[in-house]
């Protein structure tokens, strides 16, 4: 993992302690959060064959249209559930759960009772919890593929996140960089809406994948999870500025990326400082 990095057009990466690292992502996280995403369609079949057995008991003739409407309800429930974005549960409480061990790790660090090498700010409570999938886990299938859960915020000087395994800050002149892309990865039946940032770290470029991971009750559907995350996408490419790129077409309707192009064959090298 790239280590931290002084220079202004450099992104940093910074683990966290042993003792701070991984409280959040933990394995029986991992376990418990993938065995409850599998009771909920179970727990929608268990809540209709009782009420279909006692109308079938009740009136037979006339249940038996209504106990079967009822089944078939259930599971187009289940494959919509499937198909939307079943670990919306989960990830609420996820993202509870890195708030709090950040805010723990904030507090510790202004008390004086924990050494830093960070400038230790408050996160706003709209700051959103992204996850960095790198490509090469889109397409394995484990209990979680995600190197790390962030929390996000984009300002005019760049990118800060907070994780539960390293602080990263990307300064805008870093930024090589930023592309979109929709993939379905091993054992999802629902697409990820990836924004993938490419930066300069001092052990060179770093392809980073990320995707938001605490979409609210209102915006599961995969077309409001798109259009979020090109939101994210269009304020990152506002800050780059670590390459000659052209980003994206503001013609488009949805304001998605168009293809990279190259605008001056001198300015190619990825470790090369920005112009003035």
């Amino acid at each position: 993992m790239p280590q931290h990095a002084s220079a202004s057009h450099l992104a940093s990466i910074t683990p966290l302690p042993p003792d701070e690292a991984g409280r959040v992502l933990t394995f029986a996280w991992k376990l418990t959060s993938n065995v409850l995403i599998c009771l909920i369609p179970l727990t929608i079949i268990a809540a209709s064959v009782p009420i279909a057995l006692v109308l079938m008991r009740l009136q037979p003739l006339a249940a038996t249209l209504v106990a079967g409407v009822l089944l078939l309800t259930s599971l187009g429930l289940q494959v919509a559930w499937a198909g939307t974005y079943p670990e919306w549960p989960i990830n609420r409480v996820l993202r509870w759960r890195l708030r709090r061990a950040v805010a723990h790790r904030s507090a510790a660090a202004l008390a004086g009772r924990r050494a830093h090498r960070r400038e230790v700010r408050p996160w706003p409570n709209s700051a959103a919890m992204v996850e960095w999938l790198p490509r090469e886990k889109w397409s394995v299938t484990q209990l979680d593929s995600a190197e790390d859960v962030l929390l996000i915020e984009v300002t005019s000087r760049g990118i800060r996140m907070e994780g539960d395994r390293a602080y990263y800050q990307v300064p805008g002149s870093s930024i090589i960089d930023v592309q979109y892309e929709s993939v379905r990865p091993a054992g999802c039946l629902h697409r990820l809406h990836f924004v993938i940032v490419v930066f300069r770290t001092d052990t060179g470029p770093l392809e980073f994948p990320i995707t938001h991971r605490d979409h609210g009750l209102g915006g599961l559907r995969s077309e409001a999870r798109y259009q979020r995350a090109m939101q994210l996408y269009g304020e990152i490419s506002a800050i780059a500025q670590g390459g000659d790129w052209s980003y994206c077409d503001p013609s488009h309707k949805h304001g998605a990326p168009r293809r990279p192009t190259r605008r001056s064959p001198q300015q190619i090298n990825p470790y090369a400082a920005p112009a003035h």
